[in-house]
Formats: C-alpha cells, sequence, structure tokens
C-alpha cells in the first residue's frame, strides 16, 4: 500500500471509525488507542504479505473489524482482571515476620481460618484456588491443568475468593 492511499484511507475512515468505537466504549482515549492499533495491524498486514497474497479488497472493512476485535479483546481482558479480588501480595504478606508479637498471632489466627476456608471449597474450585493464588499459575494453565476452560477457571476463582471474604467476614464478627 503506497503512503498516499494510507494517508488517504486514514483521512477517511478514521473519524466514524474513531465515533463508532467512543459510542461503545465510552472512553476517548481507548478509541484513540484502538483506532491507531487498527491502522498500524493494517500497514502490518499489508507489508508483511507482500507479493504472495492477492491486495486486500476492502481496507475499510478491514479496519472496522480489526477495531471491534480489539475493542472485544480489551473488554474480556477487563473482565478477567476484575476476578482478582484479592491482591496474591495480601495472602503471603500474613505470613511476613517483622511485625509485632500481637500482630504475629493475630496474622496467624487468621492465616489458619483462611486455610481452613480454603479447606471447606468444592474441590475444583479449591484447585484453581491453589493453582492461581497460590502457585501463581495464569488461568489459561490453570484451565490446561484442571482441562476445564479459562472462563471456568475465572468462575471458580471468583466463587472462591467470593466464599473466604464472606468465610472471614463471619469470623471477624
Amino acid at each position: 500500500m503506497a503512503e498516499l492511499d494510507i494517508k488517504q484511507l486514514f483521512r477517511d475512515q478514521a473519524k466514524s471509525l474513531l465515533e463508532r468505537l467512543h459510542i461503545k466504549s465510552r472512553d476517548a482515549d481507548l478509541s484513540m488507542d484502538l483506532v491507531q492499533d487498527a491502522f498500524v495491524r493494517l500497514l502490518e498486514r499489508e507489508q508483511s504479505q507482500g507479493d504472495e497474497r492477492e491486495p486486500m479488497q476492502n481496507q475499510a472493512a478491514y479496519l472496522n473489524r480489526v477495531a471491534n476485535n480489539l475493542l472485544v479483546d480489551h473488554f474480556r481482558s477487563k473482565a478477567a482482571q476484575q476476578t482478582d479480588v484479592v491482591a496474591n501480595d495480601e495472602l503471603s504478606d500474613m505470613a511476613e515476620s517483622g511485625i509485632h508479637t500481637d500482630d504475629q498471632v493475630a496474622q496467624q489466627q487468621q492465616l489458619q481460618k483462611m486455610r481452613e476456608a480454603v479447606m471447606q471449597l468444592p474441590l475444583r474450585t479449591r484447585q484453581v484456588f491453589q493453582l492461581c493464588r497460590l502457585q501463581d499459575k495464569s488461568y489459561a494453565e490453570a484451565a490446561q491443568h484442571l482441562d476445564i476452560s479459562v472462563s471456568s477457571v475465572q468462575k471458580h476463582l471468583t466463587q472462591a475468593m467470593n466464599y473466604l471474604s464472606e468465610a472471614l467476614a463471619r469470623d471477624e464478627k
């Protein structure tokens, strides 16, 4: 694709693509980033295809599809991050030394309550929790290890975190 062609395509398509993405995402910065990423992918595709394939017939449609896919990927990633209710550091901080004796005893008791609550989880939920939170496995790694889908891993982890939060809250009362 000639440099003049990409400039013209940008002039013709960027504004409408930006508006559509902004309506869907309600985030102007994200929309601008996605439009830029879509154009970058178009350029990369054009440069990588060389003379081997026929030229793309409808570049505007390609841009729209890529931009929409990027937006979907962004929302999926954001949804996956929302299952991270409690940071891994918070669990490991309970066992840290260098804290006053009273605080150490209280933390050891809380850690024991956490262990007991984890043992009360259903087997699959407990396995997911242990893989993702205690062994620092990614969702994909845990899914592969347990032969379940990534969305199932997310569901089990969310259930585990909700149950553990409720169990610890009950014990504090």
